[in-house]
């Protein structure tokens, strides 16, 4: 994806002072968990936008360089180097940078582990050489004490190809990953977050100006592939579509989490299309030659055309939100499910009607649960939906949840003005409760009209399809 606006210089500083520095957090005590912001390197990704660097300059300074702009520059010139065959790792032995005993091994294992993981068995590009930048062409991954200042860790975009498509890259890793920092075992800490930034490095090899809630939410996606027993992934479901269901997919907040949030939706197309549906996206916004040189959602509906519509797996996966423990193998763990906006009990006969507003790619949920009066094989409950027209990709999911814990859901037809009704099972002594999942699956966008906005969206634009009206009612009745 390109962008089509540079960023203003001041803009630029701005950015290098800000963009990995997360809200201030007290340090945890062993055996208490950290708050998200020191927990997990997923917040302390630094990927100034690709915009800001078309002048082929080096955006931020490495540690070695001695004049970064975010304060990580090393206070010593003894810094010590060690490669392996696509990895090279930077330590000091002094000041308040130095390494943990033996940290500098530990951390150049767990990269060639991830390296192994990522671009070995899933098959992704490798991150971009960079010349004689740090030494060599290989990797450079330098350790600094991150944790005193709230992150953990971060891959830096440095230089931009003369094509003005893809980028090289360094990361900076904490020096020790102390537990009384960041409230987990070290190595733990350091899987996660080594795997997070890896893949940022990886994602520069195939875009460098990607969209930002795209690359987050597939880099912590990716820690659950690779580090599923750590979870701090699940740390920041609280803050995606899992609990706030009226967030779009594609937002993303410069000081803000949902894009870290929404790595579950990728989880939600792995576990039934296989891990390899996340790269054939990233293959389909890769801008080299055999890639698709699309935006990000753009390339995810590309990605899924063979696959069902996307419009429908979005519509699923909505409502697979409201019952995680039987949506996702690890669901029941999470201890978050998306909330209901409206709920009803329904006596025989009664009804209920109401609206609600959906901006583009997120969804509304309706509980509708029978009376204990409500029994007998008879009884229905009767669902109208009137949406928007169909260019907005209005969907209405039923899930019927019976006493037994099963759950069953029907993807409602709706016509070409978004209009629908269908009929369900409504016995109180089989059925414990209905749920409909209003849903907007618009990917429509005015694109590249908001390049420097904060939110943003998908391709720095503005959906065309947000504030949908629906209006529902459910009837209880009989047959």
């Amino acid at each position: 994806m390109r962008r089509l606006l540079a960023v203003p210089a001041a803009a630029l500083t701005a950015a290098l002072s800000l963009a990995a520095v997360t809200p201030a957090a007290t340090a945890a005590t062993p055996g208490r968990s950290a708050s998200p912001s020191l927990a997990s390197g997923a917040l302390a990704s630094f990927g100034a936008p690709a915009s800001t660097v078309r002048t082929g300059l080096a955006i931020v300074a490495r540690p070695t360089d001695g004049n970064d702009p975010r304060g990580d520059s090393y206070t010593t010139d003894n810094v010590k180097m060690k490669c392996s065959a696509h990895i090279c790792v930077h330590w000091v032995n002094g000041t308040a940078d130095k390494v943990a005993d033996g940290w500098q091994d530990t951390t150049l294992t767990q990269m060639n582990k991830v390296w192994g993981y990522v671009v070995g068995d899933l098959g992704y590009r490798p991150p971009l050489g960079d010349g004689k930048r740090g030494g060599n062409a290989k990797l450079d991954v330098y350790l600094k004490d991150l944790g005193s200042r709230g992150y953990a860790g971060y891959c830096a975009l440095e230089r931009v190809t003369s094509n003005g498509l893809f980028a090289t890259s360094y990361c900076v890793l904490d020096n020790d990953f102390a537990t009384a920092q960041f409230g987990r075992p070290p190595v733990r800490n350091l899987r996660t977050t080594a795997v997070h930034e890896f893949f940022r490095a990886v994602q520069y090899a195939y875009d460098s100006d990607e969209d930002d809630w795209f690359v987050e939410s597939t880099a912590t996606w990716m820690e659950e592939q690779y580090a599923d027993d750590v979870n701090t992934n699940r740390d920041f479901i609280q803050y995606g579509q899992v609990a706030i269901p009226s967030e779009p997919l594609d937002l993303a907040v410069g000081n803000g989490y949902p894009q870290f949030g929404d790595w579950v939706f990728w989880e939600y197309l792995s576990q039934r299309l296989g891990k390899g549906i996340v790269k054939s996206v990233w293959t389909k916004a890769g801008e080299f030659k055999d890639g698709g040189q699309m935006y990000s959602t753009q390339a995810l509906v590309s990605a899924l055309k063979n696959k069902g519509t996307f419009a429908e797996r979005f519509a699923l996966y909505a409502s697979s939100n409201t019952a995680p423990g039987k949506g996702y193998s690890e669901g029941g763990s999470w201890g978050q499910a998306a909330p209901m906006e409206h709920s009803y009990t329904l006596t025989s006969g009664s009804s209920a009607t109401d609206s609600v507003t959906i901006d583009h790619l997120a969804s509304s949920n309706i509980k509708i649960t029978p009376s204990y009066a409500v029994t007998g094989k008879s009884q229905r409950v009767r669902i109208d939906v009137d949406g928007p027209s169909s260019k907005s990709a209005p969907r209405a999911v039923v899930a019927v949840t019976k006493k037994d814990g099963t759950i069953a859901r029907t993807v409602m037809t709706l016509d070409g003005s978004g209009v629908g009704h269908a009929s369900f099972l409504f016995d109180a002594n089989q059925i414990s409760f209905v749920t409909l999942t209003l849903v907007n699956a618009s990917t429509h966008y005015a694109c590249w009209t908001q390049p420097s906005a904060d939110p943003s969206y998908s391709c720095q634009g503005s959906s065309r399809d947000d504030n949908r009206v629906f209006t529902y009612t459910a009837r209880s009745t009989t047959v």
